[in-house]
């Protein structure tokens, strides 16, 4: 649903789908050995280059030849991410590569006053990891391969051109941090990946011994050896379930209710509480639904037909029967919500079509 608070990788062609936090993919061949833009390694001036896009411009290269430094706030404390430039990083995988459990991007005020500490004057754009021998440093499989790119220094209005990764003081830990996007290559059968929004309403997670060691929660093994539980959570969320099922199921007249979590199941509406016979044929049909265990209530309201039944469609009742004038005929009319279907049926018809109808939704 575009309503979702979540990005969903998937791949028409093959089964692979996945949340943008754990979604993975092949990239198409790009450069990323700047062995023809750079006979040497050496510092040059870049001046006013405090985006990507300035510093490619101005060196006249592709962004895949540039090393983006990316400073994170994980748990109060500084990390630096690496990516290859023309990518973003998904802070998510980043913050468990670390261990953490709370990433925020930086502040141009944070990053100076992390700069200050080591003593460089750099602004954003310009910083790399050189020199910061204290900060965890996080690059991802993107670097690996980079050769001869550029990469800052720490110093405002300059960078390092032809830089490879013994120039940079530290050995790389290489992690997947990278977020995917939409046509990148499918993990599975290399089709171009599809995107959706998606909302979350059951998971699991695989806890390990994280919770269970620290609790001293064990058990005695074959061997009478106390060892940690290995624990896992599910859930699912109610309200989220709830809110998804409106989500995929309304139209401009309201909710349209799957059988199986709708509040009520049907709804009878008598068109005029004057009428005796109406309202006798429609209280007979309630009982008759309510004494059966099916979810069933009935409109007595005295209020205009057309109000009723827009209340009924906004509230999104998977089945109404409705006890109006062709009851003279012996005929009431069945309408089913999600496909807008009517018919004209007898009471007792309309009665036992709409157990059929729920007990065939419901299995």
């Amino acid at each position: 649903t575009d309503a979702g608070e979540n990005d969903v990788f998937y791949c028409n062609d093959c089964d692979y789908s996945a949340n943008s936090n754990h979604a993975i993919s092949n990239l198409p061949d790009a450069v990323i050995d700047g062995k023809d833009y750079f006979k040497e390694t050496k510092i040059i001036d870049t001046p006013n280059t405090h985006s990507i896009d300035e510093l490619s411009a101005f060196l006249n290269i592709p962004s895949t030849l540039i090393l983006k430094s990316l400073v994170y706030i994980v748990d109060k404390k500084p990390v630096m991410a690496l990516i290859r430039a023309d990518k973003s990083v998904e802070e998510t995988k980043l913050m468990n590569a670390v261990g953490g459990m709370d990433i925020r991007i930086a502040t141009s005020e944070e990053i100076a006053e992390l700069m200050a500490n080591h003593g460089f004057n750099a602004v954003p754009g310009f910083i790399g990891v050189k020199g910061m021998d204290d900060v965890p440093v996080v690059a991802d499989l993107t670097v690996k391969d980079m050769k001869n790119y550029v990469v800052g220094i720490n110093e405002t209005d300059k960078h390092l051109v032809g830089a490879n990764h013994s120039d940079l003081g530290i050995e790389l830990n290489y992690v997947d941090i990278r977020l995917v996007e939409r046509g990148e290559l499918c993990p599975q059968c290399g089709k171009p990946l599809k995107v959706t929004r998606g909302i979350e309403v059951g998971n699991i997670f695989q806890l390990g011994t994280k919770y269970s060691k620290p609790m001293n929660a064990v058990y005695l093994d074959q061997n009478g050896k106390a060892q940690p539980y290995i624990m896992g959570c599910y859930g699912i969320g109610i309200s989220r379930t709830a809110a998804a099922a409106v989500e995929a199921h309304h139209d401009d007249w309201g909710i349209k209710w799957p059988v199986a979590i709708a509040p009520y199941q049907v709804i009878v509406v008598p068109v005029s509480t004057n009428d005796e016979t109406q309202m006798t044929v429609a209280e007979k049909i309630y009982n008759n639904l309510k004494d059966s265990g099916y979810e069933v209530v009935i409109d007595d309201r005295n209020e205009r037909p057309g109000v009723k039944f827009k209340d009924a469609d906004l509230i999104g009742f998977p089945f109404r029967i409705t006890v109006g004038k062709t009851i003279a005929d012996g005929k009431v009319e069945l309408v089913t919500r999600e496909t807008g279907e009517k018919v004209e049926l007898s009471p007792d018809d309309a009665t036992a079509k709409v157990m059929k109808l729920i007990t065939a939704a419901l299995n």
